[in-house]
């Protein structure tokens, strides 16, 4: 079923602690940066959804650049920026506070 829905449990006990619907295509990739404070959620649709765990997982940014389906993504070491790599091989770079899109590769050095 490719609807896009997709829900964070706790570990310790189990319990859904957030559940989000924001996009309807299939979720191809799923992150937490190095530090712990964005969660990133990649779809089908060529969209990175970014999500500010601190505030309750809110949506923080929408990286759609991307012209087909996302395949992974990475986030660099101190988790302000991500490379995203869509099916057909094209790599692009977004800041992820707020999702817009970074030039080039020496964006995220």
């Amino acid at each position: 079923r490719e609807d896009g829905r997709w829900v964070v449990v706790s570990t310790e006990d189990w319990e859904v602690v957030h559940r989000a619907h924001d996009t309807r295509a299939a979720i191809t990739d799923v992150k937490f940066c190095p530090a712990g404070a964005t969660l990133g959620v990649a779809a089908r649709d060529g969209r990175l959804l970014l999500y500010d765990v601190s505030a309750g997982f809110s949506l923080r940014g929408v990286f759609d650049r991307h012209r087909s389906p996302l395949v992974r993504f990475d986030f660099s070491r101190d988790g302000k920026k991500v490379r995203t790599a869509s099916a057909t091989w094209e790599l692009l770079y977004a800041d992820t506070a707020t999702g817009a899109h970074l030039p080039s590769a020496a964006a995220i050095r």
